[in-house]
């Protein structure tokens, strides 16, 4: 496969009777062809292999360099090699290879990497035995479901912790088998390598990584609420689209905004599979980005610790009230009127209570500020509980 890659510098495209060639491949469809970079399927001596041709500029390159530094990584592309295109020779192409090829000219940088014969990411995989407009999840497919997050929560946080965001996380870009449920993270071409720290306070962190994302996908980026001037914090912008592409696996549907605690879309989720997923959900999805969980954190979370009794389809009878103006109406007349951030969760069943309890335990033990804040106003032991307050607690007091 390497001498392929290395014949590469001299690209000759040449066309016999309906089938088109690049050097000894075999063309067999175009995957892309933006502006970014044309991205073909050839097949190689019976081995597919995808071909990126791009302008070489700094971004291509930094594309390819990200490539390469992720190529042992789990759950992403792996690039195989990549060559500068010194010369280009085109013979006995039809007009509409013609036009297909018409900018692949000599200068251009061609990234070569594995193909994977997967699915564009969606509930359908997980869906087992079950018909495809099931209603939602359950049982070993909910289970496969789950899994699938912590290893695309693990993936993501493993590029951050080499300063790589990917900037363009979503179902497209992730890449599924329906057999086995590897899946594959792909298209770096919005990825960037931020190793330089902010220190500014503009973004209300005062230490913080931040980028411009070159493009981003509307329905599962987070810049329309978090950017200052078209800057964001990078890894909060990664950790919004995973929270979008998780609420489109488990409920079949996009995530129009963030999936805040009062919306139609976290009351249905409750409904469906519980309150531990729905926190989940939201806790990612959070418009404020200082509130919205950190990839650590969702890695920590209830969700991935809890039971399988707890995270199978919600059947049980509860009550969500989106806000509450004061923690208490009479037990300490110091709280009155202030304004927090909380959800009340009247539950009906033992394990409904346990859930909301080991969510309560999560926030508490997740964020020291919100931790002293709610036991020193409180006047409270540690041992604070669902069953002492009668509701939960998530999210910071609102200042």
């Amino acid at each position: 496969m390497q001498q392929f890659i290395s014949s590469l510098k001299v690209l000759t495209i040449r066309q016999t009777g309906d089938t088109l060639h690049f050097n000894d491949s075999t063309f067999i469809q175009v995957f892309d062809a933006g502006q970014q970079a044309m991205t073909i399927l050839v097949d190689v001596r019976g081995t597919k292999l995808v071909l990126a041709f791009m302008k070489n500029d700094v971004l291509s390159r930094k594309r390819i360099q990200i490539l390469e530094m992720i190529q042992n990584m789990p759950n992403v592309v792996k690039q195989l090699g990549s060559k500068k295109i010194d010369t280009v020779f085109k013979y006995d192409l039809s007009k509409t290879n013609l036009k297909l090829i018409q900018k692949l000219d000599a200068n251009r940088l061609v990234s070569v990497c594995e193909y994977y014969d997967y699915q564009q990411l969606s509930i359908k995989p997980f869906l087992s035995n079950q018909q495809f407009n099931s209603v939602n999840l359950s049982g070993a497919g909910l289970q496969a479901a789950i899994n699938f997050i912590k290893q695309l929560i693990s993936s993501i946080k493993q590029l951050h912790d080499h300063n790589i965001y990917h900037f363009d996380i979503k179902p497209e870009n992730i890449l599924i088998s329906e057999q086995t449920l590897d899946f594959k993270l792909i298209d770096f071409g919005s990825a960037q390598i931020v190793d330089q720290i902010d220190s500014s306070a503009s973004l209300l962190i005062e230490k913080a990584y931040t980028a411009w994302p070159i493009q981003v996908t509307e329905l599962f980026s987070s810049s329309r609420f978090d950017s200052q001037h078209g800057v964001v914090l990078c890894d909060k912008f990664d950790t919004y689209s995973v929270g979008c592409v998780i609420y489109y696996v488990l409920m079949n549907e996009f995530l129009q905004f963030p999936m805040e605690s009062y919306t139609e879309q976290f009351s249905s989720c409750v409904s469906i599979y519980g309150i531990v997923v729905a926190d989940l959900i939201s806790g990612l999805t959070r418009q404020n980005m200082v509130q919205r969980y950190t990839l650590q954190q969702a890695l920590n979370h209830p969700l991935f610790s809890a039971p399988k009794s707890k995270i199978t389809p919600n059947s049980t009878s509860k009550q969500i009230i989106p806000r509450l103006p004061v923690y208490t109406s009479g037990q300490n007349p110091q709280l009155r009127g202030r304004q927090y951030s909380a959800e009340i969760i009247e539950c009906k069943t033992e394990t409904t209570q346990q859930s909301v309890n080991s969510l309560f335990s999560f926030t508490l033990s997740s964020n020291a500020d919100f931790k002293h804040k709610i036991i020193s106003k409180l006047r409270i032991k540690k041992s604070l509980s669902f069953t002492d307050l009668h509701f939960t607690t998530r999210k910071y007091p609102l200042r």
